[in-house]
């Protein structure tokens, strides 16, 4: 779970900080090299948009994203393992806003590059041996195109995240 930062800024002002909701599934073959696989939503909830006093603009987006690529893991110690992956990305949104006075009620996809780094504590359990962890996660998605009713867009975000796994 996170938030993402989009980074076109000129479409997606009233959209701000979507929360993200996914799940990620990973094989680990020897010498920490594994794939890696994720689904996800971005929605902002119907949050509204401009807070101006008289303001009509105001609006929901939906995004759909899966992903995959390789991943490479690097035990640090006993309890504390690093990553970094990357990997092709399809993005969906689907927007249904007001906004400027002028309704908007599109969709489109697009395919994009991810990038990933991050760190995960693993907790002792019964017998010493960690089999749940939490981590947190830097993510990059780029090279999205999107046209939403007639504008050029994208969704490419950055985002920081908390995850919740067990190994």
């Amino acid at each position: 779970m996170g938030f993402a930062e989009l980074d076109d800024s000129d479409f997606w002002d009233d959209f701000e900080h979507p929360l993200r909701l996914g799940i990620r599934v990973g094989y680990l073959w020897s010498d920490g090299l594994g794939l890696d696989f994720g689904a996800a939503w971005l929605t902002n909830f119907d949050q509204g948009g401009d807070e101006t006093p008289g303001s009509e603009d105001d609006g929901v987006l939906d995004a759909i994203e899966l992903d995959l690529g390789p991943l490479y893991t690097h035990p640090f110690s006993a309890r504390w393992e690093g990553y970094v992956g990357a990997g092709i990305s399809w993005v969906a949104a689907d927007v249904d806003a007001t906004l400027g006075g002028t309704s908007i009620d599109d969709s489109d996809s697009s395919a994009g590059i991810y990038l990933r780094t991050g760190m995960n504590f693993f907790f002792p359990t019964s017998g010493n041996e960690p089999d749940f962890y939490m981590g947190l996660d830097l993510r990059a998605l780029f090279g999205t195109d999107l046209e939403l009713d007639s504008s050029a867009t994208d969704l490419n975000y950055l985002e920081v995240a908390l995850h919740l796994g067990g190994a």
